[in-house]
């Protein structure tokens, strides 16, 4: 008969002292310290090690296998981003972000942005407002900006340079440069029009708060109207004919230096006008009135002078004419002696 107890953990067969005898009791506890010598401490070799019982000081290889049934993983905060040969492939944390190191090239890669996940390659994500961001799309060669999902961001910078795509940097020289005047004083907007110019050929406009719009062109009666409210376009070309608001304009039949102006005034003999505009009238003696033009010509112009309603025979001289004005003078015909009358002027000059 055996005198022998098992143990709680590992149910090793121990010989009862003052119990058993030998040699039994010798050959029991052999085989309890072979047991011994064995244990592994997992299930039925030992008692479990608890977290208090391990103190890991160097590297804790788990031989090519998977660490299972983790709740979570706590990193010590690094100061930098890790860069020793024996950090390849190491995820850990810098300061508040999450990195990992490829193990192709050893890249230090950034996981988390500001309290967001960044972007893929070629993008950023997780900017101060939590959502903004800016992507580059291979397929259309387009970058995009975002200040929050599906909203398009605004721009502030300096010079914008455009290029033809593709030809970057060849032709380095051949671009577009838009940019602000060294001098600006203060901001404004320009705002493109909402809709695109029906016709081909339109004419762009701007109001005096930077709203850009269109001028259409009618090919047929080259009637130019305007969307811009405020801009008063309506200049009909027909032919040869210049019209401005559907009123045919004075034209010179040569190709002059300046547009030519044309003054047409009926007065009394006391200078006051009577018809007509552009011109005023003082009397300075019997049958003398001196005209002066309401706006100066650019050169002296040539003035044709009647006189009317007359019971005797009269003659007209208009004398000293200048860009500003002339003399009229009325005469009897028969006499030569100045007589008070009525008479009309019309000048035609280019326009200053």
């Amino acid at each position: 008969m055996s005198y022998v107890i098992e143990t709680a953990y590992m149910d090793l067969e121990l010989p009862i002292p003052t119990m058993e005898l030998g040699p039994a009791w010798a050959l029991e506890l052999n085989a309890a310290l072979i047991l011994v010598d064995a244990h592994d401490h997992s299930t039925g070799k030992g008692v479990l090690v608890t977290p208090s019982g391990l103190s890991i000081s160097a590297d804790l290889p788990f031989g090519s296998n998977n660490a299972t049934l983790l709740r979570s993983t706590r990193f010590v905060s690094q100061g930098s981003a890790l860069a020793l040969g024996t950090d390849i492939g190491c995820l850990y944390v810098v300061g508040n972000e999450l990195y990992y190191n490829d193990v192709t090239g050893g890249n230090t890669i950034p996981i988390t942005n500001n309290g967001s996940v960044t972007g893929s390659a070629g993008t950023i994500t997780g900017l101060p407002s939590g959502t903004a961001s800016a992507a580059y799309g291979s397929g259309t060669g387009t970058f995009t900006f975002l200040q929050a999902t599906s909203t398009a961001a605004n721009m502030d910078f300096g010079t914008l340079v455009l290029r033809y795509p593709g030809s970057y940097p060849t032709p380095a020289g051949n671009y577009i440069a838009i940019q602000a005047p060294s001098a600006l004083s203060g901001g404004y907007a320009i705002t493109l029009p909402g809709d695109h110019p029906a016709a081909s050929g339109a004419f762009l406009t701007s109001s005096t708060s930077g709203v850009i719009g269109y001028t259409n062109v009618d090919n047929v009666t080259l009637t130019i109207t305007t969307n811009v409210l405020g801009i008063p376009i309506n200049v009909n070309l027909p032919g040869s004919g210049v019209k401005e608001n559907g009123k045919l304009l004075v034209v010179s039949n040569t190709n002059a230096a300046a547009s030519v102006a044309l003054i047409r005034v009926r007065m009394d003999a006391d200078g006051n006008v009577l018809a007509g505009e552009g011109a005023t009238g003082v009397k300075i003696g019997q049958g003398q009135v001196t005209v002066t033009f309401t706006t100066n010509f650019a050169d002296t112009p040539a003035v044709v002078a009647t006189t009317e309603n007359s019971a005797v025979p009269l003659v007209s001289n208009v004398s000293s004419p200048s860009v500003s004005g002339f003399l009229m003078t009325t005469r009897n015909a028969t006499t030569g002696v100045t007589a008070n009358n009525d008479f009309s002027f019309i000048a035609i000059g280019q326009r200053a």
